[in-house]
């Protein structure tokens, strides 16, 4: 790693209270570091899972999605037939341990957000120590309560409104991922 590089994650890590937790590149880092993000959110939200779970949980939810992502994940000319045949093979792939690409980050990333419930900050470090935040908010269903509510359904103006946790990722060389955990008081 680059002197560049590593100022900038500590920096990085200083102005967002956040502490490194490296993963193995073994094609499992991204669930890896969902799993460690996960079980270190505060309080309730902790979440305990595992990396099969997640990626059984993922490939689920995507290939429910299949006529409206598959659009999005082929090349140039591809029919409609060939954009969901490579959609769901993605798809099917996720579901395999130590499976990686680089063209089912946007996926996964999207897939993050809305299975966990969770706003995902992925922050993308290159060896020169240019750093680009990349924020994944997540959206409520409609219908979805995102507030307290009275007993009659409307909203109180001091009701509280519902905090999604944030999960951070270091993404560095364009394929590897590493967890952001907060600092502990």
């Amino acid at each position: 790693m680059s002197n560049a590089f590593e100022m900038s994650v500590a920096e990085t890590m200083m102005e967002n209270n956040l502490q490194l937790k490296e993963v193995d590149g073994d094609g499992n880092c991204f669930f890896a570091s969902l799993v460690i993000c996960l079980a270190a959110l505060p309080g309730e939200a902790a979440q305990k899972t595992s990396m099969t779970a997640l990626r059984q949980k993922f490939s689920a939810h995507l290939a429910a999605r299949v006529d409206e992502l598959a659009p999005f994940f082929s090349a140039e000319g591809d029919t409609e037939e060939d954009q969901r045949t490579e959609y769901l093979a993605a798809v099917k792939k996720i579901r395999q341990s130590r499976f990686w690409n680089n063209q089912i980050i946007d996926l996964v990333v999207g897939c993050a957000t809305e299975v966990l419930c969770a706003h995902v900050s992925i922050f993308d470090i290159d060896q020169e120590g240019n750093t680009t935040e990349y924020q994944h908010l997540y959206e409520p269903a409609e219908g979805e309560p995102a507030s307290s509510r009275s007993s009659s359904g409307a909203a109180e103006p001091s009701a509280e409104v519902k905090v999604w946790p944030t999960i951070s990722l270091l993404r560095q060389d364009d394929n590897h991922f590493n967890a952001f955990v907060p600092c502990s008081d």
